[in-house]
């Protein structure tokens, strides 16, 4: 009796309570109110995420700095696209009127014209070298991604190379493909644009836009499946599709959440500039990311996870099984 008096006195202290203990919550909703607690919450890991996107994929700094002139020669020449074959014709005319110099002192202004040297091409060279980093950091950033939407303890450089040394040969041509993809597409828009006006290149136009809006939508699914899924590349990218068109409501609304990210970064470029330039480096990419990832999640399990779990018990199967969970 004494034992239990003194039990309910300093229960409030006691680690090893007496009693039912903590009910267990059913996991949370991926809906949209969740998403923003979530968000909150994770603020500080999307941000070191977002510093392996930028500083994982390095390649891309030898063209950003290469971008900046520094690497260039300067000389001078004159600025207005006239002044060759005007001196042209004023050699060859010998008319020296006060008309002719006029033209002549406008048209002849020098300016400074910067130069691309052998090191400039260079540096744009290695950035090429992105093709094999970014399919390996988009495996990574998507494992710790994917921890935090399952509410998971995150452990940085294990989970990251975790991810990618387990998918190491997937990463690398699935990033290859990826940015081959996504560069044709981008190219045939420009070139398409610049030819409107004809039926054939306005029907080319706009079936390259669809086609680009489409992969977008595609790339949510396609890193999660590879660290998800032991799946073959074909099979990833043909489930990405069909996941493209049966998550259309979540997949447009992680469009539009991505749009309002890269219209706010674009307007604080014009507002402050610097916090404009830094917001890419800060949480940008690992933002969208985030949101594709949210998107698309929910809807993976509901199709690929829940049925197998329903059907095949794991741990009492001999059998390899076809699905199989990298956490």
């Amino acid at each position: 009796m004494a034992d239990k008096k003194k039990r309910s006195i300093f229960n409030f202290y006691d680690s090893q309570k007496v009693g039912k203990g903590v009910p267990k919550e059913p996991p949370p909703t991926l809906n949209l109110s969740y998403f923003f607690k979530l968000l909150y919450r994770n603020i500080t890991n999307l941000g070191k995420i977002n510093l392996l996107y930028v500083f994982g994929n390095f390649p891309f700094l030898f063209g950003l700095y290469a971008m900046t002139g520094n690497l260039n020669t300067n000389s001078f020449a004159p600025a207005s696209n006239m002044f060759a074959p005007f001196y042209g014709a004023l050699l060859h005319s010998d008319v020296y009127t006060p008309a002719t110099m006029a033209l002549f002192g406008v048209h002849g202004v020098q300016s400074t014209v910067s130069l691309m040297t052998p090191l400039t091409y260079l540096f744009f060279g290695l950035t090429g070298l992105i093709i094999f980093t970014f399919g390996m950091v988009n495996t990574g950033t998507t494992y710790l991604i994917r921890s935090i939407i399952r509410n998971e303890p995150i452990f940085f450089w294990h989970d990251f190379f975790y991810a990618i040394k387990r998918n190491l040969r997937q990463a690398i041509i699935i990033g290859i493909l990826d940015c081959s993809i996504i560069l044709i597409l981008c190219y045939n828009i420009l070139l398409t644009y610049f030819n409107l006006g004809t039926f054939v290149f306005n029907i080319v136009f706009y079936a390259n836009l669809l086609m680009l809006f489409v992969y977008f939508i595609m790339r949510f699914y396609i890193y999660l499946m590879l660290i998800t899924f032991d799946l073959k590349i074909f099979k990833i990218f043909k489930n990405a599709f069909i996941f493209s068109i049966l998550g259309g409501k979540r997949n447009l609304l992680a469009v539009t959440g991505i749009g309002l990210a890269l219209f706010m970064n674009y307007m604080l470029l014009g507002i402050f500039m610097p916090l404009g330039i830094l917001m890419p480096f800060a949480i940008l990419f690992s933002l969208g990311a985030f949101m594709g990832a949210y998107a698309a999640y929910p809807k993976i399990k509901e199709i690929m996870m829940d049925p197998y779990y329903e059907e095949v018990d794991i741990n009492e199967t001999e059998e390899k099984p076809v699905f199989r969970d990298m956490a």
